[in-house]
C-alpha cells in the first residue's frame, strides 16, 4: 500500500506541473506562443484574474456550496463518505460550469470542468481553501498566458 500521506503532498504538485503542461500543449495547439507578460499589461485585469476571481470562486464553490451540499447529504443519511465527497465534488462542479456558462460562454463552461474536478480532488484529500485559490491562480494566470483573448475582463 502506497505511503499515503506521502502521496497526499504530491497532489499539489500534480496540479501546477499539469498546468503547465497544459499551457504548452495549449500554446502549441493554439499557436498563439506564451504571453508571460500579461499581467502588466492589465494590473486591473491581472489582478481581478490572479485574485479577486479564484478567491471568490473557490470560497462560494469549494467553500460555500462544498460545506452546504455536505451537510445537506449527511442529513439525506449518506453515510457513504467517499461516494458523499464524489457526489458533492460532481455538484460543485456543475454549479461552477454553469456559472462559468453564465459569465462568459458555453466553451469556457466546458474547458473548466476537469480542473473544477481536479480542485475537487484537492479539497476532497485535506487541501484546505488557501491551495484550491492558489491552483486556481495559477491555472487562470497560463490560461490567459496562452489565450489573452479569453479573459472575460
Amino acid at each position: 500500500m502506497p505511503n499515503e500521506k506521502a502521496s497526499r503532498y504530491l497532489l499539489l504538485p500534480i496540479a501546477l506541473i499539469g498546468g503547465a503542461l497544459a499551457w504548452v500543449a495549449g500554446s502549441y495547439y493554439f499557436d498563439s506562443g506564451f504571453s508571460w507578460h500579461w499581467p502588466a499589461r492589465s494590473p486591473i485585469g491581472a489582478l481581478t484574474t490572479l485574485a479577486l476571481a479564484p478567491f471568490a470562486e473557490e470560497w462560494v464553490f469549494r467553500g460555500v456550496l462544498w460545506a452546504y451540499l455536505t451537510r445537506r447529504l449527511a442529513d439525506q443519511g449518506q453515510s457513504d463518505r467517499p461516494l458523499k465527497l464524489l457526489q458533492v465534488n460532481l455538484l460543485t462542479t456543475l454549479m461552477f460550469c454553469f456559472y462559468h456558462w453564465l459569465w462568459v460562454d458555453w466553451t469556457q463552461a466546458i474547458l473548466v470542468a476537469i480542473p473544477s474536478l481536479y480542485l475537487g480532488y484537492l479539497r476532497v484529500n485535506g487541501y484546505g481553501l488557501r491551495y484550491c485559490i492558489i491552483v486556481h491562480s495559477v491555472w487562470n494566470y497560463g490560461w490567459i498566458a496562452i489565450l489573452p483573448g479569453t479573459s472575460p475582463i
